[in-house]
């Protein structure tokens, strides 16, 4: 009769605490924080062709021409992120420095000051769950100028391996103007990213510079280049660390040493 009673006694209390065990379960899985997209999803590193060009300033002529010519070919490319992408990059790097809120089931939201080029801007990035992708939307404000100004927003799949920005203009004239799609292997740490100028009523529309880090041992990161207006295709090879490199363009090919000095191509 104990026994019996003592097994019921037990099969109540499991009934009673497993439903808080499993509430208490989910609970936990819910407070996970929401993830951002790699860094590197949203910048591409010209760098190699502005810092080393410094360095060639006084060249003995003719001797350094094929690295001349691969950072000319990034110029406009080197503009447009100075001066057009300047704020959108800061933003999203910023978000890392902080914790998300949660503002509903499956949006969070990244809010925090950024200050580019000595003005500050108030930021608000939304992540939200959709199914098995993430949509993102960031806002920007500046005091006494514009508020919860639309600056860009995106999709990426859950694993965040790969995804697009789309870039609008300013306040008064909030057209699209750039889309960035990128990819990103978070084992490997290699991944691409590609810039296509999207603004409507410009002969430029259609430019596009991808970059990407890659394994290669000869040269770890390439950037392949497309000239609308003059509808030429550029493939620019570089090593990070010897700084060797080539630029191939009408089906030649030509190559610069570690010191930036012309080599004759030899793969």
């Amino acid at each position: 009769m104990q026994k019996k009673m003592y097994n019921k006694v037990k099969v109540l209390l499991i009934v009673l605490f497993l439903p808080a065990i499993v509430f208490n379960g989910c609970e936990k899985d819910k407070e996970e924080k929401l993830q951002l997209p790699p860094e590197s999803a949203f910048s591409i590193d010209l760098s190699p062709f502005t810092q080393q060009a410094k360095s060639t300033a006084e060249p003995v002529p003719g001797t350094r021409t094929n690295f001349g010519i691969a950072a000319t070919t990034v110029a406009f490319w080197n503009t447009a992120i100075a001066f057009t992408v300047a704020i959108p990059v800061a933003s999203y790097v910023k978000a890392f420095e902080y914790e998300p809120v949660r503002v509903s089931n499956d949006k969070w939201k990244w809010g925090y000051d950024v200050n580019v080029l000595g003005t500050n801007y108030a930021a608000e990035l939304y992540g939200e769950v959709i199914d098995a992708e993430i949509e993102w939307e960031m806002y920007v404000s500046q005091q006494g100028e514009f508020s919860e100004f639309l600056m860009y927003n995106g999709r990426c799949n859950i694993q965040r391996t790969e995804g697009y920005w789309k870039l609008y203009e300013n306040p008064l004239a909030p057209a699209e103007y750039l889309k960035i799609d990128w990819t990103y292997n978070w084992e490997e740490q290699t991944g691409t990213v590609r810039y296509t100028y999207t603004k409507e009523g410009v002969e430029t529309k259609g430019n596009y510079i991808e970059y990407g880090i890659t394994t290669d041992a000869d040269y770890n990161t390439y950037y392949d280049l497309y000239s609308k207006p003059d509808d030429k295709y550029f493939n620019i090879k570089y090593n990070t660390t010897t700084h060797e490199g080539r630029i191939e363009y009408e089906g030649n090919s030509y190559c610069w040493d570690s010191r930036l000095y012309d080599v004759k191509c030899v793969k």
